[in-house]
């Protein structure tokens, strides 16, 4: 697993949860 895309995708999932309960 490459760090990069650990990076990457975790703040995804959190705008993801943002955008969902705004």
């Amino acid at each position: 697993i490459n760090i990069i895309i650990l990076v990457t995708t975790r703040p995804l999932l959190l705008i993801g949860v943002v955008y969902i309960y705004q």
